[in-house]
């Protein structure tokens, strides 16, 4: 996601401003953190403690609205991207969320390399369907 999202999807905490533009979805903060932990919930972790405004020091979940289990901060081209993995308590992380700064959603070459390098590591086997881990 970007900054800059249409939807105004991140930070989590953040409901939209004002009137809803056209082709706009509006959605308070409520819906935004029950879709997020439906995520998490899919990667096997516990439910995600959401932040207020100024809540936290820590740079990927005043980005977000959330904190993680592990963060990261990366710069490309000029662009910070806040990294936050959503991890089981075995230490495996099946969910990521990557916010790029200023930056409205998926407008760089970086997000598609961010994303294969996680999607990379896992493969499905094709005759359970059950998911394996490549590392």
């Amino acid at each position: 996601m970007g900054e800059n999202e249409m939807l105004q999807l991140l930070p989590l905490w953040k409901n939209p401003d004002g009137e809803v533009r056209d082709g706009a979805i509006p959605l308070l903060n409520e819906d935004k953190q029950r879709a997020f932990n439906n995520f998490r919930r899919a990667g096997q972790c516990r439910p995600a403690t959401f932040l207020s405004e100024g809540e936290s020091g820590e740079e990927v979940a005043e980005h977000i609205g959330v904190n993680f289990e592990r963060t990261e901060v990366r710069e490309y081209h000029g662009r910070r991207y806040f990294i936050g993995d959503s991890v089981k308590p075995e230490g495996e992380c099946l969910f990521r969320t990557i916010a790029c700064e200023k930056m409205v959603h998926w407008p760089t070459v970086m997000f598609s390399e961010l994303v294969w390098e996680h999607f990379g590591r896992f493969a499905r086997d094709v005759e359970s369907g059950g998911l394996i881990s490549l590392c």
